[in-house]
């Protein structure tokens, strides 16, 4: 592997992969879990890893089947999406877009509803969301780990922000849509 040694993987692309774990699953044991079971499985797999795509790349795509396969198999009582909505209703008043977006940011309640509209969002979407602005992934990174051509990828993060604003519009903001 020339890409990097098998020791720093963890150091190099532990924080990314947790991030895109916490925001699939919202359970920071579950993510972490997620996450050791991807580097031990790319690991004992590194052999079959042909030089095709970057580490980074066979890394996420060991991870997202790492998720499918959680969903797959387990069953949760109340969805983190049902909670996040009922939280972000709850905590909805009237706001502003003149707010210093680095002040909004910031604040919890915000960040509350921003996850909720992420977790609205179809699953397609929802993933290039979040490794273009969570993970701040390169939109040539994204395409490789969800197959996607450069053109497909700009079309959902148009249609993942349009949906995003419209929820923050009605969730945050107060308005209608």
């Amino acid at each position: 592997m020339d890409h990097c040694r098998v020791e720093s993987w963890v150091d190099r692309y532990g924080d990314a992969l947790f991030r895109y774990a916490i925001a699939k699953t919202g359970e920071q044991s579950l993510a972490e879990d997620l996450v050791q079971e991807t580097f031990v499985a790319a690991v004992t797999g590194q052999k079959q890893f042909r030089n095709e795509s970057t580490v980074s790349t066979w890394l996420f795509a060991i991870l997202r089947r790492k998720i499918a396969d959680h969903f797959r198999t387990t069953s949760r009582q109340e969805s983190r999406q049902e909670q996040q909505e009922k939280n972000a209703l709850n905590a909805a008043t009237e706001r502003s877009w003149k707010d210093d977006p680095a002040t909004i940011c910031e604040d919890k309640e915000f960040r509350a509803t921003l996850d909720a509209c992420v977790e609205k969002l179809p699953n397609r979407l929802a993933e290039v969301f979040i490794l273009r602005e969570v993970n701040h992934q390169t939109p040539k990174e994204i395409c490789e780990i969800l197959g996607l051509s450069a053109t497909n990828l700009s079309m959902r993060l148009h249609r993942c922000r349009l949906a995003i604003r419209d929820c923050l519009n009605v969730n945050w903001f107060g308005e209608e849509s």
